[in-house]
């Protein structure tokens, strides 16, 4: 006789992967007719946008844009000019099989960059392109077991409550932000947007019925040309934001954001007998999960004392906890500058690859020397942090502070780059899905004695119960100290 048990179950989505792909991306660029000779490249800036994701029954597309701006000096070393180059990217994924509903979140971020001058009019830059791709998918999963009422069997089960953090929502929307920014009055009049770094940092997130409202900053750092000056200068601009999205359910304790840009349209505007205005059109999309923590009551193990039983079981790997928490990666280094050094102008900073515990950033140094000319100093300077926790994995990073400092012909370098870490914690156990008695098969009870003393034992009152033919409630009825000695097990059915 097969025992099958009710089940109450939710709805909820589950991780079915995480996989990760790189591309290589090759550009190559003429100077214009407008622009200086190449003198040496100083850096390399890389944007990317998010342009469209795409799936069919086994595999997906992402597709999107690269951008690459080329900063060098020139030919006669008196100034820094640059070249802009974008290129489409494709990232292509093949999708783990699944009955239900799929859902894709993605995560893009540049890998390494590099450029190098072909001839004083030509060069190229090869980058590299990571998409961290999350797939999940839509199901029931089981909150709580129970005999069925027609069930005559004498069946005993031991169920294990637990603690579960189940994604009840994952959703997106597409919005925009269009400002116009008032540069302030005693910045160097701008000639030219040269690069853009987007970061949006949620203060506030609060479920309102079905819909989450978000709210919080997008800093937007631009790195320009001014109207007088031989090399680029940054400027960074805070725009409130808030977004609501629709969750499409109330059973939603805590959400998590992740926002990617989609595209974007700057354009300088001159004041009316005012300061310059900067017209800023951004894209993006905004990838939401929302998730409760449920409790669970799962059979874990079950026997009869009439019947032999045979239990069809499963290992179920239930996530007790997720949080995000800050992680900080910290690194120094002391560089010996050259003899002609006579100034530290300004210093380009780009990510490399991080996890919670280490990781890299690439600076390029613009100096310039006693007799006037520029030159470029590049160092990648590593990075350690103090977390070393294996259930640790990064979803994002910034730079948080370079800080540099001339002493005795050296230059001091500091930089602090902070990230966001998802913190899980699960545990490994046995669900019982049906139990199979064998009624042909029968214990005969008669055998059994009726009371079972046992001294000095190492095992629980289940497996005390299980292996003497009795039951938990019984042993508990009849031991009012069960840590004395002996222990009495009584046979029950």
């Amino acid at each position: 006789m097969e025992i099958q048990f009710e089940e109450q179950k939710a709805n909820g989505y589950f991780n079915l992967s995480r996989l990760t792909k790189k591309a290589q991306v090759a550009m190559e660029s003429v100077v214009p007719d407008t622009k200086d000779d190449i003198g040496r490249i100083l850096s390399v800036r890389p944007e990317l946008y998010l342009k469209s994701k795409d799936w069919r029954e086994r595999g997906a597309t992402v597709s999107g844009e690269a951008v690459a701006t080329v900063l060098y000096i020139n030919e006669n070393e008196t100034a820094v000019s640059y070249v802009r180059m974008t290129q489409i990217f494709t990232l292509d994924y093949e999708l783990p099989s699944s009955d239900g509903e799929l859902q894709l979140q993605i995560r893009l971020f540049p890998g390494s960059v590099q450029a190098r001058a072909i001839n004083p009019r030509k060069l190229s830059a090869d980058m590299e392109i990571n998409g961290e791709l999350l797939v999940s998918t839509a199901g029931e999963y089981c909150v709580s077991q129970q005999l069925p009422p027609d069930c005559c069997a004498p069946v005993h089960m031991r169920s294990t409550e637990l603690k579960s953090v189940q994604v009840t929502s994952i959703c997106e929307k597409s919005f925009f932000v269009n400002e116009q920014l008032l540069f302030p009055e005693e910045l160097p009049p701008v000639r030219e947007i040269l690069t853009k770094e987007y970061r949006f940092q949620l203060d506030d997130k609060q479920n309102v019925g079905s819909r989450l409202l978000m709210k919080g900053q997008l800093r937007t750092k631009l790195l320009y040309l001014p109207e007088e000056g031989a090399w680029p200068c940054y400027h960074e601009f805070s725009i409130p934001v808030s977004q609501l999205v629709d969750l499409g359910t109330e059973d939603a304790e805590v959400c998590e954001v992740q926002i990617v840009p989609t595209s974007d349209y700057l354009v300088l505007l001159d004041g009316v007998d005012g300061p310059q205005m900067l017209d800023l059109d951004l894209h993006a999309l905004a990838q939401v999960r929302a998730m409760k923590t449920q409790s669970l009551t799962l059979v874990s193990d079950a026997y009869s004392n009439k019947f032999p039983c045979t239990l069809q079981c499963v290992d179920r790997n239930v996530l007790e906890q997720r949080q995000i928490r800050r992680v900080f990666l910290r690194g120094e280094e002391r560089v010996e500058l050259p003899d002609a050094f006579e100034e530290l102008l300004t210093v380009y900073a780009g990510l490399g690859a991080c996890t919670a515990d280490q990781g890299s950033i690439n600076l390029d140094l613009l100096c310039r020397s006693r007799d006037g000319n520029l030159f470029a100093i590049r160092r990648s300077l590593k990075l350690i942090g103090a977390d070393t926790d294996e259930n640790l994995f990064t979803s994002s990073f910034q730079i948080n502070a370079v800080d540099t400092q001339i002493i005795d012909g050296y230059l001091e370098i500091g930089a602090v780059v902070e990230g966001d870490a998802v913190e899980e914690q699960s545990q490994q156990t046995r669900q019982v899905v049906t139990i199979t008695l064998d009624e042909e098969k029968a214990y005969d009870s008669a055998f059994y004695p009726s009371l079972t003393a046992v001294w000095g034992k190492t095992e629980s009152v289940w497996e005390l119960a299980k292996y003497y033919h009795s039951s938990p409630e019984s042993m508990i009825a009849l031991n009012a100290d069960l840590e004395a000695q002996p222990l009495f097990v009584p046979k029950s059915d």
